[in-house]
């Protein structure tokens, strides 16, 4: 991906639940990352876009608040859900993909919840979701994993995080 600069995108969050990765070649770029715990909290959110000096004050006041600036041989993981605005100051070259964590499978749970509350449908959030389940069935199969199978058995057949009857029991599974 190439982005020229001075570039600023509006404030967002990566959708389906997805951690993202960021590993940049050329050039800089500055992230103001926050939960979307805070964000919801606070009312920084994407419909908050303008920011001016309160915004940034509201900002540097959550317990979240993190900046990291990306430079050539630098990559960047986003917590599933974070809000985030990027800033390039330079232009940049940069990769970037999704993937998912076990150990943070709260924080995707979390944000496919709040992807369903912001409106998104099935369609656009299953074709992840379904890569996902057939990753976990995939593994449950070759590493005999009972804990992985019980998830499955919780969400279903055609199941998806959105429809996971308890979530609880989801993650007690893990």
């Amino acid at each position: 991906l190439m982005i020229h600069g001075p570039h600023l995108t509006r404030t967002h969050r990566d959708n389906c639940g997805v951690w993202a990765w960021i590993q940049q070649f050329v050039g800089v770029s500055l992230f103001v990352v926050w939960s979307l715990e805070d964000g919801e909290r606070s009312g920084l959110t994407r419909d908050n876009d303008n920011w001016d000096g309160d915004a940034w004050a509201l900002f540097f006041s959550l317990p979240s608040a993190r900046l990291l600036t990306l430079r050539p041989g630098d990559t960047g993981v986003l917590r599933a859900g974070a809000f985030h605005r990027v800033f390039t100051m330079e232009t940049k070259i940069c990769a970037y993909g999704d993937l998912f964590c076990a150990a943070g499978m709260d924080a995707t749970i979390n944000s496919v919840e709040q992807d369903r509350r912001d409106g998104m449908t099935d369609e656009d959030l299953m074709p992840i979701d379904q890569v996902f389940l057939k990753g976990l069935e995939f593994e449950a199969e070759k590493r005999n994993f009972d804990h992985v199978k019980q998830l499955l058995e919780v969400c279903g057949e055609n199941a998806n995080f959105r429809v996971a009857a308890d979530r609880k029991a989801v993650l007690s599974k893990m």
